[in-house]
């Protein structure tokens, strides 16, 4: 099978474990800190250069 096709998906009939939403969470704040950025309210900011570093070498 090359591909998979879904007839008739509904996505509000697909439910999600409470743990796997707070993992995705966490994984996509990780990315974004990963990147060099901070999501804080609204704004986004650029880490410096020593920030970067931390982030990466913990």
């Amino acid at each position: 099978m090359e591909t998979l096709e879904v007839l008739n998906f509904d996505p509000i009939r697909v439910m999600v474990h409470p743990r796997i939403l707070t993992w995705h969470d966490d994984l996509e704040r990780q990315e974004l800190s990963m990147k060099g950025l901070d999501h804080a309210g609204d704004e986004w900011s650029d880490m410096d250069a020593d920030e970067a570093q931390e982030a990466f070498w913990g």
